[in-house]
């Protein structure tokens, strides 16, 4: 997704927000051979990191799709990734050593439901709302900062992906 803004990034990144890659041009990484799909990986994290200043640990599969062979090549880059459902092309009882590879996430995008899931102890103990930014413009971005600081007024709890992934990883 190398057209997104590189201001918003380098901004996003600036106030804490942990940057994440989703590929250079967002293919269906189970399409790719070997070569092309390291490319897509390599390029994009390089392009973050030059923009960010930091590594770039997370990935998100594009479409949410993804095999084992994506996953040992993205293993490779990244210390972690995720999709927005999970959608395995594989038998999932083959994924089990690879845990921090196949995260899921539910979609929330609006400002009420992320606040419901938020706030509702019966919701959040159930799932637990993560903000993933698909792309990011000017409006995206204000947004983005509203929600986030009503978040704050209801005393929302804000981490990296590479902290929940600490967590999720001791079990707690």
């Amino acid at each position: 997704m190398l057209t997104m803004n590189e201001e918003l990034i380098a901004e996003l990144s600036e106030i804490g927000h942990e940057i994440g890659s989703h590929t250079a041009t967002h293919k269906v990484l189970t399409d790719l051979d070997t070569s092309k799909l390291r490319e897509e990986l390599k390029i994009s994290k390089k392009y973050l990191e030059d923009i960010t200043g930091k590594e770039v640990l997370g990935f998100a599969y594009p479409y949410g799709i993804y095999n084992l062979r994506v996953i040992r090549e993205v293993s490779k880059y990244y210390y972690y990734a995720r999709a927005t459902d999970i959608l395995f092309l594989e038998d999932p009882l083959n994924i089990r050593v690879l845990n921090r590879y196949v995260i899921g996430s539910v979609s929330i995008k609006t400002l009420s439901k992320m606040i419901l899931y938020a706030i509702n102890p019966v919701l959040s103990s159930y799932i637990k709302p993560t903000i993933f930014i698909h792309d990011i413009n000017a409006s995206k971005w204000a947004i983005l900062r509203f929600m986030i600081h009503i978040l704050q007024k209801v005393n929302a709890k804000f981490l990296t992906m590479k902290e929940l992934v600490e967590i999720i990883e001791k079990g707690h």
